[in-house]
């Protein structure tokens, strides 16, 4: 396992060293690879979060070497960026503080890593990484995403191979993921948002862009039905 993670960083590294938007779009449609838990010196982590990190490490050597910002700005330069920092810092405070009242202080280290600090990181870079004019390639590569995990999930109905127990008994499809809610809440707010990137296709896209969002929508609808989640 140690090797594959190890294999699959060297990897994501040289992407994101050589096309930092690349490698966070790429980054972007492999949302699910958290999915790919591991122990690092005894500590718990995921294949995302290791991308994650690679992804923030790239930006931060590259914004010192290139000059493109200044020690303690994040690199945020833009004017948005800048009316978010105080936010930003008052909820990383917050969140610092309840780690130290917390009962279980390990548990809340791990929260504080997973649901605040790389959350926030990321949103920044993106905020930094990415014009207005990107957002139809974000869509895209979390609309690949949908289309994949969502055939997987119908292979799985109609053959009944790769549902886990005990959703396997009455083939409630879960694709890549644990179990059919945690499908569904990844699933659905993709979903909800393919009909106006559709309309936008319909009106201002090609033909392969048209054909792409419908077969998202079709086939994740589907998919999400398969599953009876009780999330979306």
């Amino acid at each position: 396992m140690i090797w594959f993670v190890a294999l699959l960083s060297i990897l994501f590294l040289a992407l994101a060293w050589r096309d930092l938007k690349h490698a966070a779009l790429v980054l972007t449609g492999l949302l699910p690879i958290y999915l790919l838990r591991f122990d690092v010196l005894g500590i718990p982590s995921t294949m995302l979060e290791v991308f994650v990190w690679i992804l923030i490490g790239v930006w931060v050597m590259k914004g010192w070497k290139e000059h493109r910002w200044k020690i303690g700005t994040l690199g945020a330069q833009r004017s948005e960026l800048r009316e978010l920092r105080v936010p930003i810092t008052l909820i990383l405070t917050a969140a610092v503080v309840s780690m130290f009242v917390a009962p279980d202080t390990t548990a809340a280290l791990g929260i504080l890593k997973a649901y605040f600090v790389e959350p926030l990181l990321v949103f920044v870079l993106v905020a930094s990484v990415f014009e207005r004019d990107d957002l139809p390639r974000i869509f895209t590569a979390l609309g690949a995403s949908a289309l994949f995990l969502s055939l997987y999930a119908i292979v799985q109905k109609l053959t009944g191979l790769g549902i886990p127990e005990p959703w396997d008994t009455a083939r409630r499809v879960t694709s890549m993921f644990e179990y059919p809610n945690a499908f569904g809440l990844f699933l659905a707010p993709i979903l909800a948002a393919t009909p106006p990137l559709l309309a936008r296709a319909k009106y201002h896209g090609g033909w392969k862009e048209k054909i792409f969002w419908s077969s998202v929508f079709v086939l994740a609808f589907s998919a999400l039905v398969f599953s009876e989640t009780e999330a979306a």
